[in-house]
């Protein structure tokens, strides 16, 4: 669905397809593995990535998928700003397409968790995750249906305060943004002198979310710039170096104990990754790579349902899981079994099912969304090709 305030652009939808086929690997690889493995409930001691140490790469980044969320947090900051950079916004009017883009299937799956686990339901824990609190402690439990509301609540955070960002942006430049970007980290850092977990704080809430946002946004910045055009020739270069940079990243990263991790770099941890996915989607953009027409129009489609791919890919995991439908290909290659799982069970399942909510719950919503951007020029990204 072409939004109404930004011009659209095939290869951003390519992006976010990759980051839902990552995450929905990561997922699907880490648990089904511990199914096999375990046979019993998930224990976080013994997630994959951090008992099994890989010296392959492109593994590595499966095994710590969770940085696609990092790579959504980016696309976040950085569409938002493509569109805004230099004008103004109705903070209400802006607030309402957040809302019909989020909460729709947000709220139907809220209801039919709280509903089909009754004895979990509080209703001050209801309250708190509706009003954008939902990865804060004592959050609604809803089983699998509620698993990734904790991002919905971080990207809200962000949209009650990026209309202010903005003008901070449009006011005081880049400058102004990475002084914000220097504050959370030394909030992040005094957090960790006072004895928090700096994995959670850097990974579950906005204090270390917020620095990718803020790269998203720095990037719309750097991307309209049309010195930009000169790289196009060396595009394909600087994108795969990025990518290989981006394998052996997460390769170091699941050597030094993987997601698990607490140690004091992970509060660095949100600056290095929102930087590393910023030099993709934009190596991505600038490249204009040609790629075959129905393969980006799968990609396309896949991007435009990657939001109900992103919660729903865990509900039909824990099925698999729970009524073992995985299929065991070895017993002595479980982690080759579980990636075979993820490609063609979870994936395909989740794509359907996904089809269906953006379809009749998504799409219809999608279609009142309004204009929120002061009359102007349009602002545009320029198609790649």
């Amino acid at each position: 669905m072409k939004s109404k305030n930004i011009t659209y652009v095939p290869q951003l939808d390519h992006v976010r397809a990759f980051a839902s086929i990552l995450i929905v690997f990561y997922h699907s690889v880490q648990l089904v593995w511990h199914q096999w493995t375990y046979n019993g409930p998930f224990l976080p001691e013994y997630w994959l990535s951090h008992r099994l140490i890989t010296a392959n790469p492109l593994v590595s980044l499966v095994l710590e998928g969770h940085t696609a969320v990092a790579l959504f947090m980016v696309l976040s900051g950085f569409v938002f700003t493509i569109g805004t950079y230099r004008r103004e916004i109705s903070y209400p009017k802006f607030l309402l397409n957040r809302f019909l883009r989020t909460y729709p299937l947000f709220l139907l799956l809220l209801f039919v968790g709280i509903y089909s686990f009754p004895d979990n339901f509080n209703f001050v824990s209801f309250l708190q995750t509706v009003f954008v609190l939902g990865n804060a402690p004592q959050a609604a439990q809803a089983g699998s249906f509620s698993a990734m509301f904790w991002t919905n609540a971080i990207e809200w955070q962000f949209y009650l305060l990026f209309p202010f960002l903005l003008i901070i942006l449009n006011k005081s430049g880049v400058k102004n943004i990475l002084g914000i970007m220097l504050v959370f980290l030394v909030m992040r850092a005094l957090a960790f002198s006072e004895g928090a977990n700096i994995r959670d704080l850097s990974y579950w809430t906005i204090i270390g979310r917020m620095d990718q946002f803020l790269i998203g946004m720095c990037l719309a910045v750097v991307y309209k710039r049309e010195k930009l055009k000169e790289f196009r020739k060396t595009a394909l270069v600087l994108f795969s170096f990025i990518l290989i940079l981006i394998f052996y990243t997460s390769y170091w990263l699941n050597q030094h104990g993987g997601w698990q991790d607490s140690s004091w770099w992970k509060m660095f941890w949100p600056s290095i990754e929102g930087s590393l996915w910023a030099a993709f989607i934009i190596s991505y953009l600038v490249g204009r790579f040609r790629i075959p027409g129905v393969i980006s129009w799968l990609l396309c489609g896949v991007g435009r349902i990657s939001y109900s791919i992103y919660l729903l890919h865990f509900i039909v995991l824990q099925i698999v899981i729970n009524h073992n439908l995985s299929i065991k290909c070895s017993e002595s290659h479980l982690v080759f079994s579980a990636f075979v799982n993820a490609g063609l069970v979870i994936l395909p399942l989740t794509i359907v099912l996904s089809i269906l909510t953006y379809a009749f719950i998504e799409k219809p919503f999608l279609e009142m969304r309004v204009v929120y951007k002061s009359k102007g020029a349009n602002a545009t990204l320029h198609h790649c090709r």
